[in-house]
């Protein structure tokens, strides 16, 4: 894996990006940016390094059932066009291929962003809170803390997402 790139903007550690070919890393970077034309470059690359993350988080632990924030789930369906690569990089990294099947089923519950979360913290994970949210409880003001996601505390007091 190629050595742990430091965001020069953000002072941000992308800790995943050598999971990929620097030439496809280039392309998908640049496939979110046109796709969501609000967001830097800077901003696209954590969203792909929080995505290729998440996969490798599901790669290592099969069958739990993780789920990506959102803006993590920007990443996973940009890679998800490109069919070939991703087939190709599923198949290294996790032998299989890693199929994303929404959790839209009515009253069903299923793993949320913050149980993935909980579950990095556990495993001691590396993972960039801008892009995932923080495990945090809310504060008195019911807001959570997150940049750049729409969130609200739930009843317990954890972030809502």
């Amino acid at each position: 894996m190629e050595a742990i790139r430091e965001h020069p903007a953000l002072q941000v550690q992308l800790q995943y990006h050598g999971l990929v070919p620097d030439q496809l890393w280039d392309r998908l970077v640049a496939r979110i940016q046109k796709d969501n034309p609000l967001l830097s470059k800077e901003w696209a690359e954590m969203i792909m390094d929080g995505a290729l993350g998440f996969l490798k988080l599901c790669a290592d632990f099969p069958g739990n059932g993780f789920a990506p924030s959102k803006m993590v789930d920007i990443g996973w369906h940009t890679f998800l066009m490109y069919t070939k690569e991703y087939q190709e990089f599923c198949q290294r990294v996790a032998g299989h291929f890693i199929h994303h099947v929404p959790n839209d089923i009515p009253g069903r519950e299923g793993s949320t962003a913050k149980s993935t979360r909980v579950f990095m913290d556990g495993i001691a994970m590396v993972y960039n809170p801008s892009v995932w949210g923080k495990t945090a409880e809310c504060g008195e003001e019911g807001d959570c803390g997150m940049d750049h996601c729409e969130t609200s505390c739930d009843e317990d007091g954890g972030c809502q997402d």
